[in-house]
């Protein structure tokens, strides 16, 4: 019986997929990646909505708690699947964060929610 319980609750929880975020430019899911170039990031209930909204959207969070937003529009943003150009981020470990109202039902959210990378992305120099 508990485990029934524990998996109802996992399939209530959202989150970025461990080892699931792809540079598109070198293929690596190994967390690192590549300002100017895209990347995709999968997951549950993962897609920013509504668009345009203020506050939500996708962060690179650094170290020291300041966030970055992306400057280009989204190439793709499905409730598993979001692909995005890494802004100009300077050569650092970042975490990646998506803020949204998304719902599987058709109206959002009241309020926002915060899903975290669970692992570090590195970015490479600026290209």
């Amino acid at each position: 019986m508990k485990l029934w319980a524990l998996k109802r609750w996992a399939k209530k929880t959202w989150a970025l997929y461990s080892g699931l975020v792809t540079d598109i430019s070198t293929g690596k899911t190994d967390g690192t990646i590549t300002p100017g170039e895209d990347i995709i990031a999968t997951g549950d209930k993962v897609k920013t909505a509504p668009e345009g909204e203020e506050g939500l959207g996708v962060f690179f969070v650094d170290a020291n708690g300041v966030e970055y937003p992306l400057t280009y529009k989204m190439t793709e943003n499905i409730p598993k699947k979001i692909v995005f150009r890494v802004p100009a981020l300077s050569a650092c470990v970042y975490t990646l964060k998506v803020v949204t109202r998304y719902s599987s039902s058709s109206a959002p959210l009241r309020q926002p929610r915060s899903i975290t990378c669970e692992f570090p992305l590195t970015a490479s120099a600026a290209a």
